[in-house]
């Protein structure tokens, strides 16, 4: 099938709304005093947290077992205290991840209706069946290395989004998102989206 130029103009458009997204996020939900207090809690809470278990990893023997009844006690509150924090946090950032639903819903609608059943890229290698669903969604060749404008959008808007949200500063600490997704189902979840969104981008390494 041959190729269009238009892939720069999706890559573009998923520029385009993961500002967008990232914008919206901000304006009502991390902008907000009530996040940042959150955001600073569960941080803080994570390097007590941290530095207890350093602590007690690292050789140190208490002086009697009451004192190390006190220490055990003493990290126990602490991560109960990080559990609250933990779900939260998870309940504040899904108002975040709704924002990136509805524009990801409104954008693919237009994407599709411009560009649908047109190859935008070739992948430099065969996917899997079940990847081709993802990659070949809308084409009607016969070449499994042809992408769809689909593909390149959703790769495109997912690898700038995380890019744009850690250069403003949005993301949470490794110690803090560790909490968040041990501590949440949900938040679980989301995060292998995230991360099998980026293996998928890393992996489209497109020739145009």
């Amino acid at each position: 099938m041959p190729l269009t130029s238009d892939p720069f103009n999706v890559i573009a458009i998923g520029l385009a709304a993961a500002v967008f997204t990232e914008a919206l996020a901000w304006a009502f939900v991390y902008r907000t005093s009530s996040y940042r207090r959150l955001k600073e809690e569960l941080e803080r809470t994570c390097r007590k947290l941290e530095a207890i278990k350093q602590g007690s990893s690292g050789g140190v023997v208490a002086a009697s077992s009451k004192a190390a009844l006190k220490g055990n006690k003493k990290e126990k509150r602490i991560e109960d205290n990080m559990k609250s924090s933990s779900k939260e946090m998870s309940a504040a950032r899904f108002k975040a991840n709704i924002f990136t639903m509805v524009t990801m819903a409104v954008v693919y609608k237009f994407v599709i209706s411009k560009w649908d059943g047109v190859a935008m890229g070739r992948l430099p290698f065969s996917p899997p069946a079940l990847l081709q669903n993802i990659t070949h969604r809308g084409l009607t060749g016969n070449d499994a290395t042809d992408c769809s404008a689909m593909f390149v959008f959703a790769t495109s808007f997912a690898f700038f989004k995380q890019n744009v949200s850690k250069a403003l500063g949005f993301n949470l600490s490794r110690a803090a998102t560790r909490a968040l997704t041990a501590n949440n189902p949900m938040a679980n979840m989301d995060a292998a989206a995230k991360k099998q969104s980026s293996s998928h981008a890393q992996a489209a390494s497109l020739s145009v």
